[in-house]
């Protein structure tokens, strides 16, 4: 048996890529009758070798298969129905990624919509490689399915910096789907340029805190990812200091609250605070490793954060070694006040006021100013039943509110 004879046997191999480089290789040989081969295999009785076929010249990116995939031939594999119908779909999605012309246009969409999620997947990556305008919301939309979250974040990213725009008015938008918002600074790190890092920058404090980690989260992942981008530092550390007055902002609160009668009826309120002041700690300390060693800062807020007491008289030691000037000292009072709101007596135990105690209701009108859709929420909850008329003349500017659950809690709160 020649090699020729020896390697063709292997068209009948199981595995797709295997088959795809024997044709490949065929192709290779044929010369000026490669076009030709290939077309032969697309009508090859056995549908495995068609989707070779479809798989080589996605593959290789070769330039036949604009003449050899006609409208006729693509519908055949649309329609397919024998055991290897969804590999030839997936394929199919590959192809189009590299086949330029608007006539292609309707059989991705078809793609798109289709039952397999492999095939759905493929499509979404070829939506990218193309870069059509009209396939964006789509690929924006599917940012909020876990199964092709992944894919639409490369699929997004390969549209590159001329997107940043949409995705910086998506990010900020209160009306978007919260999981995408969530995930779009995914897409954002992921194109890799300046500009990125404004836009996250400029997202930092124009999004609420639980949207915010992952915002600081995306700018963590671009320094990593380009470690030589520099990053404004003087931006960053305004963005800190923004960071440790909410966190004072928020430890005020459940001080105010912690020394009132009411604080049993408080508990879910000031246990929200407690975690608003933990994801601010954190926060901050992922926003000082853009501007100090990455590995140091993290070990830091590790010995902060962590149970052993002598982990976090190190790392405080290091702190007040490493850092200078206001940034310093403000960082090592908000570490001092987060050791005091760690004590386990703290939702249980009245504390001793420290001047004259503010009013619940008070308290609960300063959090309803504070842009966290989850501590209005919680704010108007509690405002319930202290019957306050102050309280419920605020709760009507919440009805409209796209957060269906301050929405409706403002709603319960008018129905007392």
């Amino acid at each position: 048996m020649s090699l020729l004879s020896e390697v063709e046997t292997l068209l009948q191999d199981d595995d797709l890529g295997v088959r795809t480089e024997v044709i490949y290789l065929l192709y290779l040989k044929a010369g000026d009758r490669g076009a030709q081969l290939l077309k032969d295999y697309l009508n090859h009785a056995d549908p495995r070798l068609q989707t070779a076929a479809v798989a080589c010249m996605a593959e290789h990116q070769l330039v036949e298969a604009r003449e050899l995939l006609d409208e006729d031939r693509l519908e055949v594999f649309l329609v397919r129905t024998d055991a290897d119908a969804e590999t030839g779909r997936v394929e199919v999605a590959k192809l189009l990624g590299i086949l330029q012309g608007d006539h292609y246009r309707v059989f991705l969409a078809q793609l798109l919509a289709d039952a397999s999620p492999a095939v759905e997947s493929a499509a979404v990556l070829s939506c990218g490689r193309r870069r059509d305008p009209d396939f964006i919301d789509p690929l924006i939309a599917r940012l909020a399915n876990y199964r092709f979250r992944a894919v639409a974040k490369d699929a997004l990213a390969a549209y590159g910096k001329s997107l940043l725009p949409l995705l910086s008015q998506r990010l900020v938008d209160p009306r978007v789907d919260p999981s995408i918002r969530r995930n779009l600074p995914g897409v954002i790190w992921r194109i890799r340029d300046h500009e990125s890092v404004q836009t996250l920058l400029q997202g930092v404090r124009a999004t609420p805190p639980a949207l915010r980690f992952f915002v600081v989260k995306g700018l963590n992942k671009f320094h990593r990812a380009v470690p030589n981008q520099r990053i404004d530092p003087g931006a960053v550390q305004d963005l800190i200091f923004g960071e440790i007055a909410d966190f004072d902002r928020y430890q005020t609160f459940l001080r105010d609250l912690s020394v009132s009668d009411n604080r049993a009826d408080m508990r879910c309120l000031m246990q929200a605070l407690k975690e608003r002041c933990a994801l601010s700690l954190e926060i901050v300390f992922r926003l000082l490793g853009l501007i100090h060693p990455t590995a140091d800062i993290l070990g830091a807020y590790w010995g902060v954060v962590g149970n052993r007491e002598s982990s976090r008289s190190t790392a405080i030691e290091f702190l007040d070694n490493y850092l200078q000037g206001e940034l310093r000292w403000r960082l090592l009072l908000i570490i001092e006040q987060w050791s005091e709101l760690r004590q386990p007596d703290l939702f249980t135990k009245r504390a001793a006021p420290e001047s004259t105690p503010v009013s619940v209701e008070s308290t609960l009108l300063r959090i309803l100013e504070v842009p966290d859709p989850w501590l209005q929420t919680l704010a108007l909850a509690c405002a319930a039943p202290l019957g306050s008329q102050r309280l419920r003349a605020l709760a009507p500017r919440f009805l409209d509110n796209p957060d269906p659950f301050l929405s409706e809690t403002a709603q319960y709160l008018l129905s007392r």
